[in-house]
C-alpha cells in the first residue's frame, strides 16, 4: 500500500492538517473518522492509544481495543463480547494479585511471630508456624487465580484480534501480510502469527498468485486453485514487484515468468 500522493490527500475536519482520503484517525489532534473507532465498552466514538505492554485501550474509559487505521474496513463488532470478557478477566487478575500482596505480607508477618514464640513457648512457636503456612497457601492460590484470569485474558484478546482481522480480510477481495499489516496497524511478525491464526481456524483462506505473491482471502466453499509452478527470473524480483497496493485500486505488476518444463 503505497503512500498517497499530495493531491488525495484530504484536510482533517478539526485542525485542517492533511490525512489520508482512507484514514480513520488524524494524527495530529486525535480526530476519529467513521463508526470503525466505536468503543465497545463505553460506547463513544473515540480513538485508542497503546500502553507500554503493546496492547491498545480506549482514550476515555481504558477498556482493550483492537484499532483499524482503514475506515474502507467494514467492521461487524463480533469481537465486542470478547473484549468486555478480556477487561473483567483482567479485573479480577487485579483483585487476586492484590488480594496476592496481602496474604504474602501476612505469611511473612506470621513467620516473624514464630521466630519470636521460638524464644518463649514451644506452643506459640507451632501455632505461628501453622498460621504462616495457612497465608502461605492462600498466598499460592492467589497467585495462581491471577495467572489463570491473565492467560484468559491473554486468549480472548487473541480472539478479539482474529475477529477484527477477518473483518478486514473480507473488505476486501483478497488481501496480502503486508496490506493487513497497515490496515491494523502491526509489524510482520505480527501480522504472519495472525495470519496464521486464521488459516488454523478456518476463517480466511491463502492462495498464490501467478506472480508468486501470497495472497489471503475470507474462507469459503470453493476449492482453491492450485498454487502455479512458477520460476521466476532473479533479475526481475525489483522493488516495484514487492509493491503491495490494494487489489481493488492497483493494476497487476508486469513481471516476466518462466514456466517450469
Amino acid at each position: 500500500m503505497s503512500p498517497p500522493s499530495s493531491r488525495e490527500l484530504t484536510r482533517c475536519r478539526v485542525c485542517s492538517g492533511l490525512i489520508s482520503p482512507h484514514a480513520g484517525e488524524c494524527r495530529l489532534c486525535g480526530t476519529v473518522y467513521g463508526n470503525i473507532h466505536r468503543c465497545p465498552h463505553c460506547r463513544a466514538e473515540s480513538g485508542s492509544v497503546q500502553r507500554a505492554s503493546g496492547d491498545w485501550v480506549c482514550r476515555i474509559c481504558g477498556g482493550p481495543r483492537i484499532p483499524v487505521h482503514d475506515t474502507r474496513v467494514v467492521r461487524s463488532d463480533a469481537e465486542a463480547p470478547a473484549l468486555m470478557e478480556t477487561r473483567r478477566a483482567r479485573r479480577r487478575a487485579g483483585w487476586f494479585g492484590a488480594l496476592t500482596g496481602l496474604t504474602g505480607l501476612t505469611s511473612l508477618a506470621s513467620l516473624g511471630a514464630a521466630g519470636l514464640a521460638a524464644a518463649t513457648s514451644l506452643p506459640g512457636l507451632v501455632v505461628s508456624l501453622i498460621g504462616a503456612a495457612l497465608w502461605l497457601a492462600a498466598t499460592a492460590f492467589a497467585w495462581g487465580r491471577r495467572r489463570r484470569h491473565l492467560a484468559r485474558a491473554r486468549e480472548l484478546l487473541q480472539a478479539a484480534w482474529r475477529s477484527v482481522a477477518r473483518d478486514a480480510v473480507a473488505s476486501f477481495s483478497k488481501v496480502s501480510a503486508r496490506q493487513l499489516s497497515q490496515l491494523l496497524g502491526l509489524g510482520h511478525e505480527e501480522t504472519e502469527a495472525l495470519l496464521t491464526q486464521l488459516v488454523v481456524h478456518d476463517l480466511a483462506q491463502s492462495e498464490i498468485t501467478q506472480e508468486g505473491r501470497v495472497l489471503y482471502r475470507i474462507a469459503t466453499d470453493e476449492p482453491l486453485e492450485p498454487p502455479p509452478r512458477l520460476r521466476v527470473a532473479a533479475e526481475e524480483l525489483s522493488a516495484e514487484h514487492l509493491d503491495d497496493e490494494l487489489l481493488l485500486e492497483a493494476e497487476p505488476t508486469k513481471q516476466r515468468l518462466t514456466r517450469d518444463p
